[in-house]
């Protein structure tokens, strides 16, 4: 019988080949072909953000933090955090966690284990903060327990779910905040935030650095930021079965991005006619952007395992599983509100986009 990881989850592989016939529907000239700017101001406001949580957040029993954490999968939302991190409170402050978990090294894996070792050597972090932990032992035990709980289903039925790897991570992870004193960042972005596919740190930190910026915005950052071009221009990979924005929606974040932009800044309301906007503008079928529409609005804030939800995440400002994910309340942290001083650089934020994408869109004023 095959793995876990290689079992059909609740509509997730069906959907691979379900994408390629969406990519039919989009209009492949509507992307960003250059890079998405971001304020000039943007790194310095990341580095001043870690440095105010870091002396204002206390841990659970009161305390101020000594660490910070980030798990490191070897993408480019990590890789930033950690870049970050560094620039924030130094290396030798900065706790790295890489997960192995396959016993046979995907492919995927392989690059980002190389990603990360690249990063720890790069910027000096000291080995007895690096914690690389196996946790495919743990995640045997629960292979096991879900076979036997399913041994009537036959070569190729659907498994309920293969997010083990996620709750693994999530102990693991609380386990070592205590151990170190640390405070963790999160690594999500807002593509992810609003088509799913969420990855190693998403919605598990204790504040996030990133959630406001698109996934074309990351990966401008770490441009910036001097990181090399296998880590800004590495596909988005979901860890556990290799999916990605591709093999989820049909096309990459170039396209999602502006999708999402027109989203985010449109006056329309209703699903159907924000469906109308964004097909008129952009030139896409309307079936698939109303099916991106529907995800975005309808959907609570859900993980999505190569296109269908497998577990649903807390809404970012109360513990509502059923809620749907608010981005006109989202604060910019988890635990400590830093809206008011972000104001202005959100704002420099939306103005970029909007001039990045004016060309597709007729803003009304």
């Amino acid at each position: 019988m095959k793995n876990i990881f290689e079992q059909p989850t609740e509509g997730g592989y069906a959907y691979l080949n379900k994408a390629n016939e969406l990519r039919a529907e989009y209009n492949l000239e509507a992307k960003l072909d250059e890079n998405l700017p971001i304020p000039e101001n943007t790194i310095s406001q990341m580095i001043k953000l870690i440095r105010k949580g870091f002396s204002e957040l206390n841990n659970e029993r009161g305390n101020p933090y000594e660490n910070i954490m980030v798990e490191l999968s070897g993408g480019v939302d990590s890789s930033v955090a950690l870049v970050l991190a560094c620039e924030a409170v130094g290396p030798e402050k900065t706790i790295v966690v890489h997960y192995k978990q396959h016993e046979s090294e995907l492919e995927t894996e392989s690059q980002d284990r190389k990603n990360t070792e690249y990063l720890i050597k790069t910027y000096n972090i000291p080995e007895k903060n690096i914690i690389r932990a196996d946790i495919t032992p743990v995640l045997k035990q629960y292979e096991k327990l879900l076979i036997d709980t399913t041994k009537g289903l036959s070569e190729g039925q659907q498994i309920p779910s293969c997010d083990a790897a996620v709750w693994v991570r999530t102990a693991y992870a609380h386990m070592i905040e205590n151990n170190r004193n640390a405070m963790s960042i999160d690594s999500g972005c807002l593509t992810e935030d609003l088509y799913g596919a969420f990855t190693t740190g998403n919605h598990r930190g204790h504040f996030g650095l990133t959630e406001k910026l698109l996934k074309s915005e990351v990966r401008e950052l770490a441009k910036q930021l001097g990181l090399p071009k296998q880590i800004w221009n590495r596909p988005k990979v979901s860890g556990e079965v290799g999916s990605t924005f591709k093999s989820t929606w049909g096309v990459d974040e170039k396209h999602l991005d502006v999708i999402a932009i027109g989203y985010l800044y449109a006056e329309e309301g209703s699903i159907e006619s924000l469906t109308n906007y964004l097909s008129e503008n952009l030139g896409h079928g309307k079936a698939i952007i109303k099916k991106i529409v529907n995800k975005i609005i309808e959907q609570p804030a859900t993980r999505f395992n190569t296109g269908e939800p497998t577990l649903k995440l807390q809404s970012f400002y109360e513990d509502d599983l059923d809620k749907p994910l608010d981005l006109d309340h989202c604060p910019l942290s988890y635990r400590y509100d830093f809206q008011n001083s972000q104001e202005k650089w959100v704002r420099e934020l939306e103005k970029t986009r909007k001039e990045a994408t004016k060309r597709w869109y007729k803003w009304s004023e």
